[in-house]
């Protein structure tokens, strides 16, 4: 290899490539390593978003599973009693609704690690009771914690539908 030129570590074959950029060509890698930054830096900010709302619906979904769990254990006594209740055990449905809401409104004040601080205005859509079993449909606004520029999404709204059953102890 033939060394030339103040540049001593390039050999003259590469330099003769690179020889031939003209004028006008120089400074257009800096272009694309912006254009590669910035495509980098947005992806990191959508997969920064997707990471938050799928956390956030884990931790709605876990509050619905708590005022679920909570409302399945309400006992409509009167029923109970009089014997026939067979193996599930009758709910008071009225009561449970009042059990999910007040858990529900527990969970949405909570400050510790339960609650996810993107989510407000946790509320109860749907509470569906029929006997022995208790379904409870909530929803959550999330606040993303990046907005792209241009883009209009800042808050989504997640749902959680949860079910449960109660029976008797054998």
């Amino acid at each position: 290899m033939k060394y030339e030129g103040n540049v001593p570590f390039l050999p003259l074959r590469v330099r003769e490539q690179f020889s031939g950029i003209r004028k006008s060509e120089q400074g257009s890698i800096s272009i694309l390593i912006l254009g590669f930054f910035f495509l980098l830096l947005t992806l990191a900010f959508v997969l920064t978003d997707l990471a938050t709302m799928v956390v956030a619906q884990r931790s709605l979904t876990n509050a619905t599973e708590n005022a679920v769990m909570r409302s399945a254990q309400v006992l409509d006594r009167n029923a109970y009693y009089r014997g026939n209740s067979g193996v599930s055990v009758p709910l008071d449905c009225p009561e449970s609704r009042l059990v999910a809401m007040r858990e529900l409104d527990l969970w949405g004040r909570e400050d510790g690690s339960i609650r996810r601080p993107e989510i407000s205005h946790i509320t109860l859509q749907e509470f569906i009771c029929s006997g022995d079993t208790v379904e409870v449909t909530t929803s959550g606004q999330l606040t993303l914690p990046f907005a792209l520029p241009g883009s209009t999404l800042e808050r989504i709204v997640l749902k959680a539908t949860v079910g449960a059953k109660s029976r008797r102890a054998n």
